[in-house]
């Protein structure tokens, strides 16, 4: 075999070959397309991935790369003593948690009972707790640019653990803040 025989032969192509213009058209066409592309791959850059949850009528979000797990509230036990919002102890996968009633702490109107609520685990490096919800929605993408920080009407009770509001009035919690309130860490002394 030659050289010849190997390379590419546009005359013994079955389509014809192509105009300059529609040659133009689809390099612009190809073009467009890497664009997209990259416009998408730096979009996933500026995504982040929050876990949505609803207390009373409302709904708010965690990021999800906060949260360890997520469970149904069965058993609680009560545990005497502890402020209003603590409201007892689960059992989860042989660790004993407690399990803090996200509502109560926040000063936020729930209807919803006690059992059959969902617990949302998180850990920081001091403590590790479980905050009870209503009910968990869902798992979504979000653009960081999307966020309003604002925070205007929004309770005072709970405005500095509020990272910002998304386009759907749901309210992202900064769940790390949360989790460095004074209040959780109870002291018997």
């Amino acid at each position: 075999m030659t050289n010849t025989q190997n390379s590419f032969d546009p005359a013994q192509s079955h389509e014809a070959p192509l105009t300059a213009e529609e040659n133009k058209l689809r390099l612009a066409a190809r073009a467009e397309e890497l664009a997209r592309n990259l416009e998408e791959a730096v979009d996933v850059e500026n995504q982040v991935e929050v876990t949505t949850f609803q207390i009373g009528q409302s709904v708010y979000a965690f990021e999800s790369r906060m949260i360890g797990e997520i469970s149904t509230v069965k058993a609680i036990t009560p545990l005497p003593g502890t402020p209003s919002f603590i409201d007892g102890l689960i059992y989860l996968r042989g660790q004993i948690i407690t399990l803090v009633s996200l509502h109560k702490l926040l000063d936020l109107q729930s209807n919803a009972p006690m059992k059959g609520s969902h617990a949302i685990l998180a850990k920081s490096s001091e403590l590790f707790l479980a905050f009870r919800v209503d009910q968990v929605l869902d798992v979504i993408n979000v653009s960081r640019s999307s966020i309003d920080l604002s925070r205007q009407g929004l309770n005072s009770v709970y405005i500095d653990y509020v990272m910002g509001v998304v386009d759907n009035f749901t309210i992202v919690l900064d769940l790390a803040k949360l989790m460095a309130d004074p209040r959780l860490i109870i002291d018997d002394k």
